[in-house]
């Protein structure tokens, strides 16, 4: 089993981040990650070492198709009950992320000290919607 940090999730996690933290801690030993970590200016859902891959962190949505009435790389326009709004994409989100995960890891010349990669995980969605 991976490890987990926290080794306990709390009580306002929703149910689509709980079920990727679950299949993540479901993952082999040398595997690990994190929750909800705070790294100074963001905090990303899941942050998730791996062997072969380095890093990978992740923003969740738990938003279904039907709530997604457009947008753009940056920016998405969601119904959410009877209210419209507009907000970070999940890859906007993801990516201010991922740059900020660089910036931390980076060596100063250039290179970083593992590899970093940034995903999104849509739960709600499949491939047939």
């Amino acid at each position: 089993m991976a490890v987990m940090y926290p080794a306990e999730l709390p009580p306002e996690v929703n149910d689509c981040e709980r079920d990727i933290y679950h299949l993540f801690k479901s993952l082999p030993a040398q595997f690990c990650g994190w929750n909800d970590k705070d790294l100074g200016i963001i905090r990303p859902d899941f942050i998730l070492y791996t062997p072969k891959n380095g890093l990978i962190v992740f923003e969740v949505k738990a938003w279904e198709l039907k709530q997604i009435l457009g947008g753009h790389k940056y920016k998405t326009d969601i119904k959410i009950g009877h209210k419209y709004e507009t907000r970070t994409s999940p890859f906007g989100q993801a990516q201010s992320y991922f740059d900020e995960l660089k910036d931390i890891m980076g060596n100063g010349s250039g290179g970083f000290i593992l590899p970093l990669h940034m995903g999104i995980i849509l739960p709600n969605i499949n491939r047939k919607d």
